[in-house]
């Protein structure tokens, strides 16, 4: 009976999810890049760097020495190597891109949930709440993302 409880009291964001999965399930299982642009070249590069500088325990990858002179790493907007999801591939260890494309869809889920609950919490309707979800994980602003700068997707 509780589990049938909490189906049905959460049923909307489990549709978000199953929308999501649909959308994004082909391009995560695809083996190529979803995105275009400037994380095509400089992703690989990027997440090698900052995947040895981890496993090897150097210094917190602040540094590419193979940027012109150098340059700080952290501050890297394509890149994001502080942002939660681009730091937990390091110790998934999946292809770059596999993890490029499951972090878009990570991404989008997350933003439909947390939009759910935001319209929740301003006392929206669970059908709005829904609606507004959708409207916000496949409006242009958030979609044009995936073509800029993929690495932070807020």
């Amino acid at each position: 009976m509780k589990k049938i409880d909490f189906l049905n009291k959460n049923k909307y964001i489990f549709l978000i999810i199953l929308i999501g999965l649909s959308i994004f399930l082909p391009l995560v299982i695809t083996k190529s890049f979803f995105a275009g642009g400037d994380i095509i070249h400089s992703a690989p590069l990027g997440y090698e760097i900052q995947k040895t500088h981890v496993q090897e325990f150097n210094t917190p990858f602040l540094w590419n020495p193979y940027f012109f002179s150098g340059a700080p790493f952290s501050p890297n907007v394509i890149m994001a190597p502080n942002y939660p999801l681009n730091l937990l591939s390091i110790f998934l260890n999946l292809p770059l891109y596999m993890w490029v494309n499951l972090s878009f869809f990570i991404s989008f889920i997350f933003a439909g949930i947390f939009t759910y609950l935001f319209s929740q919490k301003i006392k929206l309707s669970k059908f709005s709440s829904f609606i507004a979800a959708i409207v916000f994980m496949f409006s242009h602003a958030f979609i044009s993302r995936l073509v800029g700068y993929p690495g932070i997707l807020t």
